[in-house]
C-alpha cells in the first residue's frame, strides 16, 4: 500500500523492494540484507521481489564469490561491459532481445528502434561476442550472464530505461 501511495504521488520515482528469506537469529541479519539487496537488484519487473523467487540464479549468487562471477562475465561479454554509452546501449539491446526470446519485432517496439536498427545492433553484438545468438543454449547462457551482473549490482540499466 505504501508503494502505491508513493508511486501515485511521485510518478517519476521508480520504487523497488527486495525481501529476504526469514531468519530467526540477529547474527543472520547480514545474510538477510544481502538477499534483500539481490532480490531488489533482480531484473524482475515487480515492485516487490522475494529472494526465493530468484530460484537458480539466487542460489548461484549465494554460493559463488561475486568477484569471480564478474570475472567470468567480463571474459564472456568482453567489450560490451566497457563503461561507455555505445557499449551500454548494445548491452541493453542484447538484454532486451534475449528477454524477448530473440523476437525482433518485440525488441523493436520495446526499444523504439527500426527493425534494421535492431538487426544492425544484433549483428554487431554477435561479432563482438563471436557467438550466434540464434542458438538457444548460447542465448540462455548470455542472458544468465547479464542477469547475474544485474543481480549482484555490477551493472544497471536504470539510466537507459529512463
Amino acid at each position: 500500500k505504501v508503494f502505491s501511495i508513493v508511486e501515485n504521488r511521485f510518478p517519476q520515482i521508480n520504487l523497488k523492494a527486495g525481501v529476504s528469506k526469514a531468519y530467526e537469529k540477529i547474527e543472520d541479519f547480514h545474510n538477510s540484507l544481502a538477499e534483500a539487496e539481490q532480490a531488489m537488484n533482480s531484473p524482475k519487473p515487480q515492485s516487490i521481489v522475494f529472494y526465493e523467487e530468484l530460484g537458480f540464479l539466487g542460489a548461484l549468487i549465494e554460493n559463488f564469490d561475486a568477484a569471480k562471477l564478474i570475472e567470468i562475465c567480463k571474459k564472456e561479454l568482453g567489450e560490451l561491459l566497457l563503461d561507455d554509452e555505445k557499449n551500454k546501449q548494445l548491452l541493453y539491446t542484447l538484454y532486451i532481445y534475449l528477454k524477448n526470446n530473440q523476437k525482433l519485432e518485440k525488441t523493436m517496439q520495446d526499444l523504439s528502434l527500426s527493425i534494421g536498427g535492431i538487426r544492425y545492433r544484433i549483428e554487431k553484438i554477435e561479432k563482438i561476442l563471436n557467438k550466434n545468438l540464434k542458438d538457444a543454449s548460447t542465448a540462455a547462457h548470455v542472458l544468465l550472464l547479464i542477469e547475474t551482473l544485474l543481480l549482484i549490482d555490477a551493472i544497471s540499466f536504470a539510466e537507459i530505461k529512463g
